[in-house]
């Protein structure tokens, strides 16, 4: 909400009273957010003992031993396959975020399927 600087008459310098308002919209983009998720998996371990060691298993990922989330990993594909938007401008738009990946990285994440296999 956008009030005036004054509310009061120009004239007489008495006070105005709201009468209406003038509602305009415009439609607005907020980009893509790369942000990276830090899991952390503090181990313990037994004082008295030598094979008392407790940590949480790891969170299977999409692409094992990879770092890229599923939700990128989708992102990348339906941009590809559903926008028609080829990997190497793909690659460009990651570039000018300061993320530098090869265009045969995000083809290798095209070919994944769920649960770590390579599709054929």
């Amino acid at each position: 909400m956008l009030e005036p600087d004054a509310t009061a008459c120009p004239c007489c310098q008495g006070r105005l009273h709201k009468i209406g308002e003038d509602v305009s919209e415009v439609l607005d983009v907020i980009p893509a957010m790369l942000r990276v998720l830090r899991t952390i998996r503090p181990k313990y371990a037994c004082r008295g003992c030598t094979d008392g060691v407790v940590q949480a298993k790891v969170l299977p990922r999409l692409v094992e031993a990879g770092m890229v989330s599923t939700a990128l990993v989708a992102h990348v594909v339906v941009s590809k396959f559903a926008c028609y938007l080829p990997l190497y401008r793909q690659v460009q738009i990651l570039a000018g975020q300061g993320i530098h990946l090869d265009r045969a990285t995000l083809a290798g994440w095209g070919s994944v399927r769920l649960g770590g296999s390579r599709a054929l």
